[in-house]
């Protein structure tokens, strides 16, 4: 399967259209301010994001978060090394209209690694249009050497996880969902300065336990806990964002796939049970969402469509 060339170049102009095209280039206009011995970072993705990933050898995968912070979804965009909720000091509050990217990271990959249709919600790149996606901002980032697909959930009463006309185009029927997502990378030959850029460089600096190894969080989810009777709500909303993105077709009706969220949509075995030995420096905590690091909060559920070749 390929992605049109008229969809992805729609798609890569709408992202420069938010200005920072000149830091797609990694390492570009990079002015790193302090040394690290990194030799691994782990990018931890978590909620609401389109994970794009284009055809061919390109070296890139963009990771689109859409723009979810009306009234009814309340998100909001935070990365950082270890962010604790919203108001934590060493989170940081990502700017709207922006391409991010991280310096100095191995970029001599040349496909993506495999992706499990089985735990993610997967669909071909030569089926749609993402140019019509409202979005936030965006990340870029090389092709990584690892990708992992984590915090599995389940229905427990055997409907589909998804249904609507558009389902049809998932490439499988997912039995569960993975709702946080690893890009594993190397960094690059020394020295090992590595930051996020956007509007101004961010250093990221060795914050594991594992010696060498830096965790870096993307967040696109609520502050904090959701009022149970509103969870479901919340999930099936957040996911309709993704009807923005039009068929390929020349009909260019908008993309109907409906997410089925219930309270028996739960955890498949405890926090982390899943982290594989080769995930080095990431603990249960660290899959953890905004809303489950307040008091009693529980995760938004809120999830990822990956777009594939």
């Amino acid at each position: 399967m390929s992605f049109s060339r008229r969809s992805l170049l729609k798609g890569v102009l709408a992202t420069q259209a938010f200005g920072v095209a000149h830091k797609l280039a990694f390492g570009a206009e990079h002015a790193s301010t302090s040394p690290t011995s990194i030799q691994q970072l782990n990018v931890i993705v978590h909620g609401l994001a389109a994970i794009v990933v284009p055809p061919g050898p390109s070296g890139g995968v963009t990771i689109f978060l859409p723009d979810s912070n009306n009234i009814m979804l309340n998100h909001v965009q935070r990365a950082g090394s270890f962010p604790g909720g919203q108001n934590d000091p060493k989170a940081f509050k990502m700017k709207p209209g922006h391409q991010y990217s991280i310096t100095n990271l191995k970029n001599s990959n040349t496909t993506f690694p495999a992706i499990d249709n089985t735990m993610n919600a997967v669909i071909s790149g030569s089926t749609v249009d993402i140019s019509g996606l409202n979005l936030f901002m965006s990340i870029a980032l090389p092709f990584p050497d690892s990708f992992f697909s984590l915090r599995q959930r389940a229905r427990k009463d055997g409907v589909p996880i998804f249904s609507g006309a558009d389902s049809k185009l998932l490439l499988a029927d997912p039995k569960t969902l993975a709702t946080v997502h690893i890009f594993q990378f190397s960094a690059s030959a020394d020295p090992h300065f590595i930051d996020l850029n956007g509007p101004s460089d961010i250093p990221i600096t060795e914050n594991s336990q594992a010696p060498g190894t830096a965790n870096w969080h993307f967040y696109n989810e609520p502050p904090d806990d959701i009022d149970p009777d509103q969870d479901f709500c919340h999930a099936l909303l957040a996911f309709r964002q993704f009807r923005e993105i039009k068929l390929a077709s020349g009909i260019h009706k908008k993309m109907v796939i409906d997410f089925n969220v219930f309270d028996t949509f739960d955890d498949k075995g405890m926090v982390g049970s899943d982290i594989p030995i080769s995930l080095t420096g990431v603990g249960k905590d660290e899959l953890l969402e905004l809303p489950e690091r307040t008091p009693g909060g529980q995760g938004a559920n809120c999830v990822k469509l990956l777009i594939t070749p």
